[in-house]
């Protein structure tokens, strides 16, 4: 199970505290980052033709999780 608490990062230059910024996340296993973009942007109904070949490699969805939307809590 992933918590709403895991994505939050560090906001240094306005909230000073950690915030979680609106959007869809997605969660994916892969032996390195541009695998694992790849396999997010294969997801995404993307291929490297598609790119103009900026995926360096076709990725593999089925190792993508289905979109995680999270919203961002103005009161706090």
């Amino acid at each position: 199970m992933v918590s709403e608490r895991q994505f939050a990062v560090y906001d240094s230059e306005n909230a000073k505290t950690y915030v979680v910024v609106d959007g869809d996340y997605y969660l994916t296993a892969a032996k390195d980052a541009h695998d694992a973009v790849n396999n997010i942007l294969a997801r995404k109904g993307f291929t490297p033709e598609s790119t103009g070949g900026r995926m360096d490699a076709e990725g593999n969805e089925a190792l993508v999780s289905s979109a995680i939307t999270l919203g961002l809590d103005q009161t706090t």
